[in-house]
């Protein structure tokens, strides 16, 4: 009987594709703005739990290490580039979008063009895999800490400082790009190689929900003490951000558990970004149902249940797609290997 893999981060990248679609929901959900008012303390209280599932995904790739296979790289770019056309195709037809050429031909290059910024910044990390992998190989512990140390300050701790202050910063990206991801695929491959486990799960569930208490209790003062509303911590490059991704992560390491169920929904994650993202459909699908005119407990039972609806729909459209791209993911995968060897 073959071994079923481990379902711990499997279930982890669910949760963080839900709370990513929970986080996008409650960024459209625009109303008059009022730091008293009940929808405001409920988007800024979810906002400061939903904000650090980005930097987690990054972190599972780090832990486990990027084994680069051009195969696996042509097919995100192809996954990618059919959602971005297709999804594009669909918004026109159902009229949630209007063809602009001078606009929509970017669709034909989806990474490039940066669609969707997460994908784009990803696979320059996944095409950087191979050298961070060996830099990291030349580092001794000791070395590796204080390389680790130095990125927070900069990385982190700076411009924790800077939103604070409203201050330029050295790295102007709010974590976005490829030096915040470079950062946390090394802290996690840190976490794998010479990190031993000093707590148990709980702890670190509860260190996760202590970062994002406190971050919204300082957020929410500072608005309140400025009167207008201030988010700029629950950017991905913020002490904040970090510490609740970090204990996230753990926590999730240290729940052992097998299932195929988790393993299979598991699977379609990505597709979910890219399918729910699509610049195209988002906006369109949140107006026809009517996002902002959810208030209070009917805005709760939204963000808690329309992410698990839109994550199950996704997946499904994305297994289909597999088996009907699947002959031509491998022909282009034989094709480049081909050619290759000339």
């Amino acid at each position: 009987m073959a071994k079923i893999r481990s379902s711990n981060f499997e279930l982890l990248r669910i949760c963080c594709m839900l709370m990513i679609i929970a986080g996008h929901i409650v960024l459209y959900h625009k109303t008059k703005y009022d730091i008293n008012g009940a929808d405001e303390i409920i988007k800024l209280f979810c906002m400061s739990f939903f904000s650090m599932a980005v930097n987690t995904f990054v972190l599972i790739s780090g832990y486990f290490g990027i084994l680069f296979k051009k195969e696996r790289l042509i097919q995100l770019i192809i996954q990618t580039f059919t959602y971005s056309i297709l999804l594009l195709l669909l918004s026109i037809v159902i009229g949630w979008h209007t063809l602009n050429l001078r606009k929509d031909i970017f669709a034909l290059l989806p990474i490039f063009s940066k669609q969707y910024w997460f994908v784009t910044s990803y696979v320059v990390l996944y095409i950087i895999s191979p050298w961070l992998n060996r830099w990291i190989g030349t580092l001794d512990k000791k070395d590796y800490k204080r390389l680790l140390v130095l990125g927070f300050a900069i990385i982190y701790l700076w411009p924790t400082f800077s939103f604070l202050f409203n201050t330029n910063q050295f790295i102007d990206d709010c974590g976005y790009g490829i030096i915040n991801f470079s950062y946390l695929y090394m802290l996690g491959r840190f976490l794998n190689l010479h990190y031993k486990d000093i707590h148990s799960p709980a702890r670190y569930l509860g260190g996760y929900f202590l970062a994002a208490i406190i971050l919204f209790i300082c957020q929410y003062s500072l608005s309140w003490i400025l009167g207008f509303e201030f988010t700029s911590w629950i950017s991905y490059n913020t002490v904040f951000i970090l510490a609740g991704s970090v204990c996230l992560l753990l926590a999730f390491k240290n729940i052992h558990f097998t299932s195929n169920m988790v393993n299979y929904w598991a699977k379609p994650c990505l597709a979910v970004y890219l399918i729910h993202m699509s610049p195209y459909i988002w906006n369109g699908f949140c107006s026809a149902i009517g996002v902002p005119e959810f208030h209070g407990l009917n805005f709760i039972f939204l963000v808690l249940f329309l992410p698990i609806i839109i994550y199950c729909v996704c997946s499904t459209i994305e297994i289909g797609r597999g088996i009907i791209m699947k002959p031509l993911e491998k022909g282009l995968v034989s094709i480049i290997n081909s050619s290759d060897k000339f």
